[in-house]
């Protein structure tokens, strides 16, 4: 039987990487005799491959540049991501209606009666947007959990608890400014947009400004104190390891904001922050085995692609390999995350 799909992708990838089995070597050849656009695909792969060689040595791996053509140039790739997405919208939108229902329905009850206070979660893989009481706008991203109150009424200030990331584009309201807390840093407003990247597990927090002006806070002695003021353009990046801010302006702050789109986009980022990036959006552990794969910085887009495919491309594309270690059960009857180990080929 000739392979399609996600079996003729792996096979692919075991060819160029020299891990073909001599079963797959039989598959591959039948598949590529039995169609000209098979011949095409597998010789994209191997022209991808080999001009991705000349990334690698450069230790600055474009991975968005060197695949953007390949997927062009798939026939098969193009429908099956059109396909994937179309069967991705309508499943979010399915979600997103019946879960944010669910959590509405019983945050206002449970704030009614104990503390007035409303919870909004995302699941991981999925993204969700809404309005809090004063009209500002919310996309809360993969594995994130945001607090407010109820109303803002008769309060100083509007002041909702992060973890996680979310995007904001905030209400103007001159009396009243708009806080967003974190376990680290505080963002006062008044209006404007910004991104807020705080996830607890994450070695650095930051902040992404697009439009207005943010003030960066942070507690000191119960008391908060202003560090920062960033501008249009600017981010802040506390790093909680060194406790020390960095603050610079970027060309694009696309790579902060993407997310909101549905896609996955690194610019000259370490291995570490892809791997955050992965886990939060996948739901899985990853480990890194190589130490000597933090030297690189990747710049790629992923959109509406599985995991597997990722790590895939980034396997052809890159000096990295993977291996993966299924979900177990557990005595409670729930899984494990699946872990995937990197390392260098």
């Amino acid at each position: 039987m000739i392979p399609e799909g996600k079996q003729i992708e792996q096979i692919l990838t075991n060819s160029i990487l020299g891990h073909i089995s001599n079963n797959e070597k039989k598959q591959l050849e039948e598949w590529t005799a039995s169609s000209p656009e098979h011949q095409k695909e597998a010789e994209a792969y191997r022209q991808i491959w080999e001009k991705s060689k000349k990334l690698v040595y450069s230790e600055e791996i474009n991975i968005k540049e060197s695949l953007a053509k390949t997927k062009k140039r798939i026939p098969a790739f193009r429908r099956k991501k059109w396909i994937g997405y179309l069967r991705q919208a309508a499943a979010v939108l399915l979600l997103t209606i019946s879960f944010t229902g669910l959590i509405r329905y019983y945050t206002e009850n449970t704030a009614n009666e104990i503390t007035g206070c409303m919870e909004v979660k995302t699941a991981y893989g999925m993204q969700t947007s809404f309005s809090l009481p004063d009209g500002t706008e919310v996309w809360l991203n993969s594995g994130s959990i945001l607090r407010y109150p109820k109303s803002f009424r008769n309060k100083d200030t509007r002041s909702i608890e992060l973890k996680g990331e979310g995007y904001f584009n905030v209400t103007k309201d001159p009396g009243r400014p708009f806080i967003v807390k974190t376990s680290e840093i505080d963002i006062k407003v008044l209006g404007t947009e910004f991104n807020v990247t705080a996830y607890d597990d994450f070695r650095s927090f930051t902040v992404a400004l697009e439009e207005g002006k943010v003030s960066i806070l942070k507690n000191t002695a119960n008391k908060n104190r202003e560090l920062l003021t960033l501008n249009p353009g600017e981010v802040a990046e506390y790093n909680r390891k060194e406790n020390k801010f960095y603050h610079f302006r970027e060309n694009s702050l696309e790579k902060y904001t993407a997310w909101k789109k549905g896609m996955i986009m690194f610019y000259g980022d370490p291995i570490e922050t892809v791997i955050h990036k992965l886990e939060k959006w996948y739901n899985v552990e990853i480990r890194l085995a190589d130490k000597n794969l933090t030297r690189y910085r990747f710049t790629a887009t992923f959109e509406n692609e599985s995991l597997d495919q990722v790590l895939n491309l980034l396997s052809i594309s890159t000096p990295l390999k993977y291996e993966t270690i299924p979900a177990e059960k557990k005595p409670d009857h729930s899984f494990s995350k699946r872990v995937i180990i990197i390392s260098n080929k």
